[in-house]
């Protein structure tokens, strides 16, 4: 039954299983989001461990409602299985489990409104019923035939027989072709966004897609997730910047770009283009399309560091001083990743490389940015800017995977103090997370600032507390 919002008075959501057995949330029938997970600015809010900060979401539209997991630790069930990366569609009626809590999808229908739904349904039925009777049928068929000098039964076969082959050609159902393909028009970069083509979600990029660069700074770092299991390349107009090999697991990337370099007679843009496919090959059954994904895309601005080739050698060896304080104490961990990236712009420039991509995610421990930063300034010294610049980026590689591994671990004690229900701490450890990544655009910097709105009392005194000690020892 075809159902449209603008015939729905109210849209539901009840609670069939879990602590709150029988209440529901209820919307009024407009196109809006539907946030749920454990944090209190959620539409729905499901005070249960394990459940996640932001959860999961439902988007209603004039075409429908779709359900997505954001990426949370326990999933999302619906209808028994567990929903992958991807958006699902969500029809009335449908149940979905969060954590301990089972909840149903229903639309309240407004009156008359089930009989214009089901409006299509009967008609079909109509015109079914309209259809002559098989006997009735075959008479008039006959009578046909024997007009155009086909008396004999014999002869009647043979031309039925003709006619049909000629129907089932024309009728024969082609192979299906793939979904509509997304022009040369770059996508903007949304860290929500998956782009790609992906079973269950977008499948408009099979053959690869284009990126705008964003403008508002000297150079942009911009950090993403691929998962290519036919392989992929980078491209910044037609040059090839790195071939990824084929693997089916999500790699952490960043491109260090500067705009103007690269922008030539347009907006500046970068490729990913997905090595599984060409539009020179054809159609292909969607069903075996070479699929991959990008995901998690966001953009730091760089300013531009020096240019002249003493200041650049003169900060690669302040950047070294630092480094190995950063070795033993990782406080000013973010101020060596944030100078290392303007000193990296400033020797792009020297060396002539507009453009340069780093694969991310490393785990190795220990001090691996002070030696690769060595070596770099002593290249400088010896005028040699292209292996400099290489050595720098390895530096460069090892700083960003150390912040973010660190980060990372430093985020999870902060939730499972939070399960365990210690405040005070809780508090504490925000405030001593705060600083560590104090750009506004990285999503990081957005997770500690979601954290720091939802602290009860307990955690609200200990991050007060904390605070007030760092600026005494200051």
């Amino acid at each position: 039954m075809n159902v449209r919002l603008e015939d729905v008075e109210e849209i539901r959501f009840v609670v069939v299983q879990g602590a709150t057995t029988g209440s529901r949330v209820t919307f009024a029938p407009e196109p809006r989001t539907v946030r749920i997970g454990r944090a209190v600015d959620n539409d729905i809010v499901l005070n249960d461990p394990a459940v996640s900060r932001a959860h999961a979401r439902v988007d209603i539209s004039a075409d429908g409602a779709r359900i997505q997991d954001l990426g949370s630790a326990g999933g999302v069930e619906k209808m028994g299985f567990r929903l992958g990366a991807a958006a699902e569609p969500l029809v009335s009626g449908d149940e979905f489990k969060i954590g301990a809590t089972i909840l149903r999808y229903e639309l309240l229908l407004k009156r008359g409104a089930v009989r214009r739904a089901a409006k299509p349904e009967e008609e079909a039925a109509k015109k079914k019923a309209a259809l002559p009777a098989p006997r009735e049928l075959v008479g008039a068929v006959s009578k046909s035939l024997r007009r155009f000098g086909l008396r004999t039964p014999a002869s009647q076969i043979l031309a039925l027989a003709a006619v049909a082959a000629l129907l089932v050609v024309a009728f024969w159902p082609s192979k299906p072709g793939l979904p509509p393909q997304a022009g040369a028009e770059p996508a903007p970069i949304n860290f929500e966004a998956v782009v790609g083509y992906v079973p269950g979600g977008d499948q408009s990029h099979l053959d690869g897609a284009v990126f705008e660069i964003p403008t508002d700074a000297d150079a942009q770092a911009i950090y993403f997730k691929v998962n290519a299991p036919h392989g992929i390349d980078v491209r910044v107009g037609k040059q090839v910047i790195v071939s990824q090999k084929p693997s089916g697991d999500w790699r952490d990337l960043m491109l260090l770009v500067i705009p103007r370099a690269v922008s030539g007679d347009g907006a500046p843009q970068f490729v990913l283009d997905n090595l599984g496919y060409a539009p020179a090959d054809g159609g292909v059954d969607p069903a075996a399309a070479p699929g991959w994904a990008v995901a998690r895309m966001w953009a730091a601005r760089v300013a531009a560091g020096a240019t002249l080739q003493a200041q650049v050698t003169a900060d690669a060896k302040i950047l070294e001083t630092l480094s190995t304080e950063v070795a033993q104490d990782s406080r000013e961990l973010y101020r060596l990743v944030a100078g290392l990236r303007s000193l990296a712009v400033g020797l792009m420039k020297l060396a002539g490389r507009p453009v340069i991509v780093l694969q991310l995610g490393g785990t190795a421990r220990g001090d691996l940015v002070t030696p690769a930063l060595r070596s770099a300034r002593e290249a400088l010294e010896g005028g040699q800017n292209g292996p400099a610049l290489d050595r720098l980026t390895q530096a460069l590689g090892a700083a960003e995977s150390r912040l973010d591994r660190e980060y990372r671990e430093r985020f999870n004690a902060l939730q499972l103090l939070q399960k365990r229900g210690a405040g005070q701490e809780v508090g504490a450890l925000l405030a001593s997370l705060e600083p560590w990544i104090p750009e506004p655009t990285d999503p990081r910097h957005r997770e500690i600032l979601s954290q720091k709105q939802n602290l009860d009392a307990a955690a609200q005194y200990g991050y007060d507390e904390a605070k007030k000690k760092a600026e005494l020892e200051d």
